[in-house]
């Protein structure tokens, strides 16, 4: 028996998304042609993959099974497919990155990128997701990684990660006291959220620091000047994670997102999709190493 490439992407997507419909758009098929292709790959093992409610999409014991290995299989195909095309594959990729992710996910992305195309080049622009959305749309970058707004319906999701309140260490708050925050400026959808999420408990709160980097926020976080507001990726293992102790409000999760031309004009841009996709689908194991130093930076 032969499974179908094309089908085990589909069912990695629906199993990840829990919905034919985000699936669909994440492997840029119908969601049609989502549905036959699962229907397909369920005739030809003979097992439901997944039991569908009209509200909800959840694995069945079997498709949990199938999915560590569907994954390894994909991963092996993709590798496999850009190793041999890497020598053909040139040009230059102008990727944008959200503050908030950067520092976890941008060194071991751009290492696994460097290293699988050595002859692309490629420019990174850091930022806030508004700005760098703005870029992209006066055709200034190619692809962005950044935060949905609540609500918002463009790009592709790739991941969900916790956003948390946090202090320094030996920061004290107390549930009535007003809340020195620390920001990046407007446009930042986590800074909005925050301010909302206040506001709506009547909670009072004052700026502390405002500046242009995430590295700027832990830095008066960490010298105990303020609260801050970040997603898990950028929260420091010196910081303490605040709450309902605290009086403040819980915040839904950050989803990242992608940005991506739904038809990648060149391969070198249609690989560095596909290489974010699997980055963050199952972090590559590539270590960080002096590739990463290829980037031009602005």
């Amino acid at each position: 028996m032969n499974l179908d490439i094309d089908a085990l992407r589909a069912f990695v997507a629906v199993a990840d998304q829990r919905s034919f419909t985000r699936a669909a758009s994440s492997v840029s098929r119908t969601q049609s042609t989502v549905s036959v292709q699962i229907k397909n790959l369920e005739a030809r093992l003979g097992f439901a993959l997944f039991e569908r409610t009209k509200r909800s999409v959840a694995m069945t014991p079997r498709g949990e099974r199938l999915l560590a290995y569907a994954r390894g299989i994909l991963r092996l195909n993709d590798e496999g497919v850009r190793d041999v095309t890497a020598a053909q594959v040139q040009g230059r990729v102008r990727l944008g990155i959200t503050e908030y992710f950067a520092p976890e996910h941008l060194p071991t992305l751009l290492t696994h990128f460097c290293a699988s195309y050595p002859t692309v080049d490629i420019e990174v622009t850091t930022g806030v997701t508004g700005m760098l959305r703005a870029m992209q749309k006066a055709g200034e970058l190619d692809v962005v990684i950044g935060r949905r707004d609540l609500g918002g319906t463009e790009g592709e999701p790739i991941r969900r990660e916790p956003v948390r309140w946090v202090s320094a260490g030996g920061y004290r708050l107390g549930p009535k006291a007003p809340v020195g925050l620390a920001l990046l400026p407007v446009g930042c959808g986590i800074r909005a959220m925050a301010i909302a999420a206040l506001e709506r408990q009547h909670r009072q709160w004052r700026p502390v620091y405002c500046g242009p980097s995430v590295l700027g926020v832990q830095s008066a976080v960490a010298a105990g000047l303020a609260v801050a507001c970040l997603t898990r990726s950028a929260v420091r293992e010196d910081f303490r994670v605040l709450g309902a102790r605290e009086g403040l409000p819980k915040l839904p999760d950050s989803e990242i997102v992608l940005f991506a031309p739904r038809r990648a004009k060149g391969p070198e841009l249609r690989q560095l999709v596909d290489v974010i996709r699997d980055h963050f689908a199952q972090p590559p194991s590539l270590p960080v190493a002096a590739a990463a130093a290829r980037a031009v930076w602005r």
